[in-house]
């Protein structure tokens, strides 16, 4: 559409043509939606806004060790990333910031970064925990029979469980 097809209607902003194009007019975020998404999984929003990969990640990150330090901080950094993501998409569809494309990239790395992460604390854990035990015979007392491959003395000590002979 271009600024003469609106000549006689009324409109008070034929003076910017740039107003008309319809990238511009369709180039809306739903702000109820940054807020959901930042709701459920911290960052998310900001990513659906266009932000960086590293303020996502400083956001998820931020709410798992705070939460898990002390729950209040945790919290505190979820609420404000809730509050960010929404105000952020209402600034954007009131033209006070530019509009920016949400990255699949980005949105991908922001749901396997923190997924790495947490497997690599869960086996960091496991080995301070056997550390701490001294062996894997106080966590898994068949594991050794298993390794060492003695089905017959696993099946032996099943079958005496089983009818107590």
């Amino acid at each position: 559409m271009s600024k003469s097809d609106f000549s006689n209607t009324g409109f008070s902003n034929t003076e910017n043509p740039e107003f008309f194009e319809t990238s511009s007019i369709n180039q809306l975020k739903v702000p109820l939606i940054s807020l959901i998404l930042s709701t459920f999984y911290p960052g998310m929003g900001q990513i659906y806004n266009g932000d960086s990969l590293k303020k996502g990640l400083l956001l998820i990150f931020g709410c798992m060790f705070g939460s898990f330090l002390f729950l209040i901080p945790g919290l505190i950094i979820w609420v404000y990333g809730m509050y960010d993501a929404y105000n952020t998409a209402d600034k954007m569809n009131k033209r006070d910031i530019a509009y920016r494309e949400a990255k699949t990239k980005d949105i991908l790395l922001l749901i396997i970064i923190p997924l790495i992460v947490m497997v690599i604390l869960m086996f960091v854990s496991l080995i301070y925990a056997i550390h701490l035990l001294g062996s894997l015979d106080s966590i898994f007392p068949d594991l050794n029979t298993l390794l060492n491959h003695d089905i017959g003395k696993l099946s032996e000590n099943a079958n005496y469980k089983k009818y107590n002979i």
